[in-house]
């Protein structure tokens, strides 16, 4: 992963390598959208997860062999229901 981190950390526009950091930061933690969100965009943030799915799909793009079969970030869908 190192090797790949460092050739493609010069090709993250700044979102996605704030993303990426703070997924390292928080390795092996589960983040909600929501989470990230806030982190990264502040408290004010709200329903931008659109935003946030486009970019962790670029970052896949540029990390992963295959980013259908993910090996270093993995999304877990869920859904709330009242």
């Amino acid at each position: 992963m190192r090797e790949t981190w460092e050739k493609v950390k010069k090709h993250l526009p700044q979102n996605e390598y704030r993303i990426v950091a703070l997924l390292g930061k928080c390795a092996g933690k589960v983040l909600t959208c929501d989470f990230i969100l806030k982190e990264l965009w502040g408290p004010q943030s709200k329903g931008g997860n659109q935003i946030l799915r486009v970019n962790m799909a670029n970052i896949r793009r540029k990390i992963e062999k295959n980013p259908a079969e993910p090996q270093y970030i993995f999304t877990e869908v869920a859904w709330a229901t009242a």
